[in-house]
């Protein structure tokens, strides 16, 4: 076990350190990280967002997409508690108020809160997961989904 705890813990902290540095051409970031930001202080799940050039963020249905197009195992979604993704995510308070009185009368979708939370702000994120199996060449397939996705690539 801890040969596991010391790959996975050795992957988590090469893809953590990977995806912070990716910068669009204009210098911008093309992922915003949620959660510790080092190896040692998580388990093997690094959840990101992906950046367009402007900073904002990019559906993760489209980042899931690309990724499953190429063969990358990812997950993208809501969290399931809302209060932890008004927090990651500093939803505005007036505007989540706004858009669940909205979600009450015309019903929820993932599309219709993005829409109407505005520009910028995240609904949901994208997971990657490392375990045993995982290696090195799939952290850089991951990259590249992430680098095409944000435009850079």
């Amino acid at each position: 076990m801890e040969s596991v705890k010391r790959h996975v813990g050795q992957l988590t902290g090469a893809l953590l350190s990977e995806i912070e540095s990716l910068r669009h051409r204009n210098g911008q970031p093309l992922t915003r990280l949620y959660g510790p930001r080092d190896g040692g202080a998580r388990g093997g799940t690094v959840t990101f967002n992906v950046l367009d050039r402007l900073g904002r963020v990019i559906r993760y249905q489209q980042v899931e997409d690309a990724a499953l197009a190429s063969g990358v195992s990812i997950r993208g979604g809501c969290f399931c508690n809302p209060g932890a993704a008004e927090r990651a995510f500093d939803f505005p308070a007036a505007a989540t108020a706004a858009c669940t009185e909205r979600a009450r009368e015309e019903g929820f979708s993932i599309d219709r809160f993005a829409d109407c939370i505005g520009g910028g702000v995240a609904v949901g994120a994208v997971r990657a997961s490392l375990g045993i199996a995982s290696n090195g060449a799939d952290i850089g397939r991951l990259l590249d989904v992430v680098t095409r996705v944000a435009g850079r690539g």
